[in-house]
């Protein structure tokens, strides 16, 4: 409903439909589609969605219908749907993908130690893209990850230095997510397996020699402000 009370409001119009025509209230909704689905890019399902929020608030508020017998408003948002074709299927991490995004990465160099720990991360904890990466100039402080959040373990016990070879077991502690809409942060865990966690065959990419390298590098970084 918040998208119709904007776009009703920057044009100095009601939120609701009270008393107009049948016509004017189509070519509204027309328009508003037309805004919402061509200008501003929202997926034809957003927009269907926006269109019955707008219903349901009116017979909320003891109104007629807005959508009711508005042939020419179904044809429109049939046409956008049939323009912006079927939805945009996200594709599944695989190894594969995983590996050909870290080709020609070198450990040794600190930022592409940061991209395959990072990539490792969000493969092994299954994170969302937001929960590791910035959409903005800045990164988010209740969301950004940063070094300190993995720690290794061992055996129940958190494990350093060059002990970070032993572990077996990874702990991510989250901020703020998707998945935590109070906020308050959450644990993730992954487990050794019998199969070492390889990003490639033929370089040493493997979980714990990328986390124990990284850390060696944090602390010898640890005056840069780069940690």
């Amino acid at each position: 409903m918040k998208h119709w009370t904007r776009f009703w409001y920057y044009r100095g119009r009601p939120v609701f439909f009270t008393n107009e025509p049948p016509a004017e209230v189509q070519d509204e909704l027309i328009l508003f589609v037309a805004f919402k689905g061509v200008v501003q890019g929202y997926a034809h399902g957003t927009v269907h969605v926006m269109l019955h929020a707008l219903r349901f608030f009116h017979v909320l508020e003891r109104l007629a219908d807005p959508l009711a017998d508005k042939p020419l408003l179904n044809v429109v948002t049939r046409g956008l749907k049939r323009v912006q074709g079927g939805p945009r299927r996200k594709l599944a991490a695989t190894m594969g993908i995983v590996e050909g995004s870290v080709v020609g990465l070198n450990l040794a160099v600190w930022d592409d130690l940061v991209k395959i720990t990072a990539t490792m991360c969000m493969f092994v904890f299954l994170l969302r893209s937001r929960e590791a990466l910035r959409k903005g100039a800045a990164p988010d402080p209740e969301q950004c990850l940063r070094v300190g959040n993995l720690v290794m373990s061992a055996g129940g016990k958190v494990v350093t230095g060059v002990d970070v070879a032993t572990a077996d077991e990874a702990v991510l502690f989250m901020g703020k997510s998707k998945a935590d809409q109070e906020g308050q942060g959450h644990v993730l865990n992954a487990y050794a397996t019998d199969c070492a966690l390889c990003l490639s065959s033929h370089s040493c990419t493997c979980r714990g020699q990328s986390i124990l390298r990284i850390r060696r590098t944090t602390c010898s970084r640890s005056t840069t402000g780069r940690c």
